[in-house]
């Protein structure tokens, strides 16, 4: 014989204890009628899963108490990740808040703070193993200000014997394309090189020093070019593998030099002189050298570079001088005539008057200008 059962109706009582329901297909509506009253839902082993109380918070607001040990929302492999929502009322539009999880290596806990955050700006610091905890400052964070003396534009920043201290360096700046250093210098230390990429990205010395105590400059570089105005000045000896005079290029009108020449601003003044022509120093001033004057062939010659004295004398180099009607020929001796102008040039030697070796001709139009420092008196 079959046992009874107790069948639910519209208007029953419920009141009579447990009851079970069987749930058709369709869909179906249990409405829990008055102020306080509670539908329990229980599992098989007597506990409770749900319990809903009709206005039970505040007056309208419905209560639903999960009660079981676990609450698990389970993804599917069709659904993906099971998750938790949160959603307003629909009146407010129906927004909602997801709690979901992402693929997990394996299981953890973490568990709420015990207490309310007490404040504001506070922030949920964990622990090893998941505990959160309410702080205002992160543990080994700092979260203290930091204060920067003497701040301003483009003063870089050192720090200081001080904790929570920075200091804005006066005589240190950059403006984003300079870095400048007002006072002071720079300092390496232990042989360590100042060092500049090429162009190619290969990197070069500008400067070292050695453990011999001695400066190295440029180390790697083919060569260094220098430009400038005033040049350099060396006090003390200068010990060089070779001396280079340029004699190729650059040497193309009347007065001009190569590189590596030898040049003097003896007795420099605004006097006229006329470039390429030859003069001599005669202890005051630079006078234009003729082979019928004595005086010119013990003295200091030089070339002008210029139309004035204070553009200086070629004393030694690749030059080229004002020439006389005829040209030079390349590999002769070079001198100079009191005919047709004094102090030209001519690979034609003086028949009257003095005749002194000024240099020798490597081109029609270039000279080495290395005057001899003897000199023969023509009968």
């Amino acid at each position: 014989m079959a046992s009874w059962k107790k069948i639910l109706v519209e208007g029953d009582n419920t009141n009579l204890g447990s009851a079970n329901l069987t749930q058709s297909t369709a869909s179906r509506t249990y409405t829990v009628s008055g102020a306080t009253s509670s539908l329990s839902i229980k599992s098989e082993h007597g506990g409770n899963l749900a319990h809903f109380v009709s206005g039970s918070v505040n007056s309208g607001n419905d209560l639903v108490t999960l009660s079981a040990g676990v609450v698990e929302v389970a993804g599917s492999s069709s659904a993906g990740a099971g998750t938790l929502r949160f959603k307003e009322a629909s009146s407010n539009g129906g927004d909602f808040i997801n709690l979901t999880v992402p693929n997990l290596s394996s299981t953890y806990t973490v568990t709420l703070p015990g207490s309310s955050p007490g404040g504001n700006n506070k922030i949920l610091e964990s622990d090893s193993s998941g505990n959160l905890s309410w702080i205002s400052t992160p543990s080994g964070g700092g979260g203290s200000s930091t204060t920067i003396n003497n701040n301003g534009d483009n003063k870089l920043i050192t720090g200081s014997g001080t904790a929570d201290t920075l200091e804005a360096e006066d005589n240190l700046t950059y403006d984003g394309t300079n870095l400048a250093v007002a006072s002071g210098g720079i300092h390496l230390d232990n042989n360590q090189k100042l060092s500049v990429k090429n162009t190619s990205g290969a990197m070069r010395t500008l400067a070292f020093a050695n453990t011999s105590d001695q400066a190295v400059f440029n180390f790697g570089f083919n060569e260094t070019l220098i430009n400038g105005g005033s040049g350099i000045t060396l006090n003390g000896p200068v010990t060089a593998n070779e001396f280079i005079q340029e004699h190729s290029s650059g040497i193309s009108s009347t007065g001009d030099y190569g590189d590596g020449a030898d040049i003097t601003y003896l007795g420099s003044s605004v006097t006229s002189v006329v470039a390429g022509k030859i003069y001599y120093y005669n202890g005051t001033t630079w006078a234009l050298y003729s082979t019928a004057v004595a005086a010119s062939q013990t003295s200091l010659l030089g070339m002008a570079v210029g139309s004035t004295m204070s553009s200086g004398f070629i004393l030694r180099g690749f030059v080229r001088p004002s020439l006389l009607a005829a040209q030079l020929t390349a590999g002769q001796a070079v001198f100079s005539s009191s005919s047709n102008g004094s102090g030209q040039a001519t690979s034609t030697a003086p028949t009257t008057g003095y005749q002194r070796v000024l240099g020798h001709a490597v081109s029609t139009s270039v000279i080495y200008f290395n005057p001899s420092v003897e000199y023969i008196e023509l009968s």
